[in-house]
């Protein structure tokens, strides 16, 4: 198995397992769910900076944006389902559109940044 396909198996295990982690954190304790962002956020930075260690900055960017992708659906069930992650006013299509595709832009961006400090780092 290629160190890309590992990078991006454990980026996807770590977002879930962070997202349910967070999930049940702000259910319990009343914190604002959005501000576990940040988190996920690093969790795509670190996700290119080693795949672009490993690889180029292109396979970096797809981990990230997989992971990413697998963070706006199997990790928004995941808070939809405990809770902190469910749209009071209803969930429409075209805001659950914007919100995987925000969440996609930033695991993009974020993975960039990551592959680029992994390469001006080695």
């Amino acid at each position: 198995m290629s160190q890309w396909v590992i990078v991006t198996v454990v980026g996807s295990l770590a977002i879930l397992i962070f997202d349910l982690c967070s999930s049940l954190a702000s259910q319990r304790f009343g914190i604002r769910y959005g501000l576990f962002s940040v988190g996920s956020v690093a969790i795509y930075f670190v996700t290119g900076f080693v795949a672009g260690k490993a690889g180029s900055i292109g396979w970096a960017m797809l981990a990230a944006i997989i992971v990413g992708g697998i963070e706006a659906t199997l990790g928004w069930y995941i808070s939809w389902i405990i809770g902190p992650g469910r749209i009071e006013e209803g969930l429409t299509f075209q805001f659950a559109l914007f919100g995987v595709g925000f969440t996609i832009l930033l695991a993009f961006i974020f993975g960039f940044l990551g592959a680029l400090f992994a390469k001006l780092v080695y």
